[in-house]
């Protein structure tokens, strides 16, 4: 027996039970996430200290502990689990002396599972002659859902328990859901039943149908007339060589009683107006070229005839793709091979790549469910943030890491995902954190910063410059608003690690935002301007304008674009958030953003530098287009204070490789050379190039960059670009 400041420890201390599974059944638990949430009931002796988590593969495994430290809790996560294996869980009790207990029994089995399952249907669709009998079946132990008349299931349809007996043409629709609550696609098999006992003539119409239409039932070309028919909409895009099967519903009008509904989708004619598609005579829609087609039916009989509604089918064929400009860490950014300004990566960095998907229609964009993100080969948690709210076409995809890498540590990212038309990405990058020095130097440049909460939910960090050796007096005032709920709190990092402004004339000095993330919610930004140039018009002491003059922009920080304006920066800030603050000492623009990134204020009034702005068909984001489709390009330029002469650089970055646009030719042509040797002239909307470039299909980027000098050598001094995607 030991005493410690008046307790008696006794070697052996109780131990506690898990919660979160029964310990007694040792049963299955399957779980769809790779995150296993653990809870157990409290030591019952007074001078419990803490629990240790220890896991194994077989409930009578080794079990190893994977706390790496002493829970002080009764409930912790395991997020070191991956998909397709069962783990089993033990903890031991430690008492305020340092004795544990013997491990706990064993809590049932969690198994990791994140796949969907897949569904099939035996005999398959098709066309058969008398009545067939459907088996539903998954690949793995889940419940089967369905429908027989064309609906979309759910999880309130049908339970498939036995063999399904279908007597007449049926479109069956199915889905598996698995034990961890995977979800499978929906899928439809369509079976055309002829000749049944239902139907003596085999024209596809029930004899019932015929008798209360007043047609003969024995007689095929007698057949009913529908008064109207409709054509489901397709729930998704087609890929190139993609199938859907279209349903069509009929509504007759019989000689007594109510209307009658009727499934024509075999027995009507199809029509398209373009050739993206063709449709078989069952109604199954196979892409075969990029683009969108109007899609309607037509049932005749005898002299009637009766069109449907249109509906618009889209083919893509063209997988979503990564904005790097957008991307952050940037790939190989901290490695031997960066050439950015800003090698540093800190250790607490989170992950953010922004993917999009092409315009070709409202039901196009990028399918959630397909989103996969490994980080040094474990999956993680992935934070998906639509640039436009309940538009797919667009997002951010992000892991938060809410705990840190370590120390210069090379890390491997790879996204997989799909788009709604089944095209698919892989997107892999490398970075690498920052070394222990770097870390601490960045720590001892970092200016002064203090946090306090405000009591609704949120909290504050403030710049408070102090007499050291950190240059970082021009950010006194500056603050940082977030919401409590944040993963990750944001920060000030070292001072003059950013390169300095070079859009506009800069007013004080970067704010060096960070790490890398994606805000649950937007948080708020106080940037002061030093020596605003502000004036008091109503005379009443306190000024009202003259904060207009002054933007802010925003560090990217890409090696061939630093800087831009926040407006030329999708996603980041909130639109219609800036307030301008002249009741603060200095006065402070307010701005709200998504994602923290360095920003700083600067002002146009006037430029001290050349500011170049380039745009493909009117755009400054964006373009898509297709190789038949004209592109022109107009630049406008601020000289700014610059009047020597200067390498001029017109170029595109292509899957052909570079190319020059040739002034005086208006050609584009290979290589990488300057456009122009000359000074910078002021230019407006200035159409330099129309035409249908010679770059072929795929995505490029078109830049206009000016340098410091004219030695023929690319600096990108200033540089603006536009993104262009042309169909194939």
């Amino acid at each position: 027996m030991h005493s410690f400041k008046g307790y008696s420890c006794i070697v052996g201390v109780a131990f506690a039970s898990l919660l979160v599974f029964s310990a007694a059944s040792q049963a299955a638990t399957y779980i769809n996430q790779p995150l296993v949430q653990l809870s157990w009931s409290p030591s019952p002796e007074p001078d419990t200290q803490g629990y240790e988590v220890h896991r194994a593969t077989a409930p009578d495994g080794a079990y190893v502990k994977i706390s790496p430290s002493l829970i002080l809790t009764t409930a912790w996560s395991d997020t070191t689990v991956t998909t397709g294996n069962t783990y089993y869980y033990k903890l031991k009790t430690m008492d305020t002396c340092g004795n544990l207990s013997i491990l706990s029994p064993s809590s049932d089995g969690a198994v990791i599972d994140t796949l969907s399952p897949s569904v099939s249907a035996t005999p398959a669709g098709g066309t058969y002659s008398s009545s067939v009998t459907v088996t539903l079946s998954a690949s793995e132990p889940s419940a089967i859902f369905y429908t027989a008349d064309g609906s979309t299931p759910t999880q309130q349809s049908s339970v498939y328990t036995s063999p399904i007996l279908l007597s007449k043409t049926t479109s069956l629709k199915y889905f598996a859901i698995d034990r961890a609550r995977n979800e499978s696609a929906v899928k439809t098999s369509q079976y055309i039943i002829g000749g049944s006992s239902d139907d003596y003539d085999g024209d596809g119409y029930s004899n019932t149908l015929e008798q209360q239409m007043g047609t003969d039932p024995n007689d095929p070309d007698s057949k009913p007339a529908a008064a109207s028919i409709e054509i489901a909409p397709l729930e998704a895009p087609l890929g190139i060589e993609g199938t859907a099967q279209l349903t069509v519903s009929g509504t007759f009008i019989p000689l007594q009683g109510d209307p009658i509904q009727y499934d024509l989708s075999s027995l009507v004619d199809y029509h398209t107006d373009s050739s993206p598609v063709t449709v078989s005579n069952s109604g199954l829609v196979t892409g075969k070229s990029e683009g969108t087609a109007q899609l309607w039916a037509e049932q005749t009989a005898g002299s009637s005839s009766v069109l449907s509604n249109q509906v618009q089918v889209t083919v893509d064929g063209t997988p979503p793709s990564v904005n790097l400009l957008e991307s952050r860490p940037y790939d190989k950014q901290g490695t031997a091979q960066d050439t950015g300004p800003t090698p540093r990566v800190p250790v607490d960095t989170g992950i953010v790549i922004r993917v999009y998907d092409t315009q070709l229609g409202d039901n196009v964009g990028i399918d959630e469910g397909t989103i996969s993100l490994l980080v040094n080969q474990t999956e993680v948690p992935a934070k998906v943030r639509e640039m436009i709210e309940g538009d797919l076409h667009e997002l951010d995809i992000a892991f938060q890491n809410p705990t840190a890498f370590g120390f210069d540590q090379v890390v491997t990212v790879k996204l997989s995902l799909a788009d709604m038309a089944g095209n698919q990405l892989v997107f892999t990058e490398v970075f690498q954190t920052e070394t222990q020095m770097e870390h601490q130097l960045a720590l001892l440049n970092s200016p002064v910063q203090s946090g306090v909460a405000l009591g609704d939910g949120t909290s504050e960090i403030s710049v408070l410059p102090e007499p050291d050796s950190i240059d970082d007096e021009m950010l006194e005032g500056a603050r940082v608003i977030f919401h409590d709920y944040e993963p990750v709190t944001p920060r000030v990092g070292p001072v003059h690690e950013i390169p300095a402004l070079d859009l506009a004339t800069p007013i004080g000095i970067p704010l060096n935002l960070e790490p890398a993330t994606v805000f649950d919610g937007p948080i708020t930004v106080v940037l002061p301007v030093p020596d605003a140039q502000v004036q008091d018009t109503n005379q009443d002491g306190i000024p009202d304008m003259g904060l207009e003059a002054y933007d802010i922009y925003q560090f990217t920080p890409n090696p061939n674009v630093l800087w831009r304006h926040s407006a030329d920066a999708p996603g980041w800030a909130v639109e219609e958030s800036r307030v301008d603050h002249y009741d603060t000492l200095p006065p402070s623009i307010e701005i709200q953003i998504n994602e923290p990134s360095p920003l700083q204020i600067g002002t146009a009034m006037p430029h001290v530098v050349p500011a170049p702005d380039i745009k493909a068909n009117a755009r400054d984001r964006f373009l898509v287009t297709t190789q038949a489709t004209v592109v022109t390009v107009t630049l406008d330029l601020d000289a700014g204070a610059i009047d020597r002469s200067v390498d001029w650089w017109i170029l595109a970055d292509t899957p052909k490789g570079w190319y020059y646009l040739d002034l005086g030719k208006k050609l584009w042509k290979k290589g990488l050379l300057p456009s122009a040797q000359a000074a910078p002239i002021d230019m407006t909307s200035e159409i330099i190039y129309s035409g249908i470039p010679p770059f072929g299909g795929g995505t490029y980027r078109l830049y206009f960059s000016l340098d410091n000098n004219a030695d023929g050598r690319y600096d990108g001094t200033w540089n603006d670009s536009v993104p262009v995607l042309v169909y194939r």
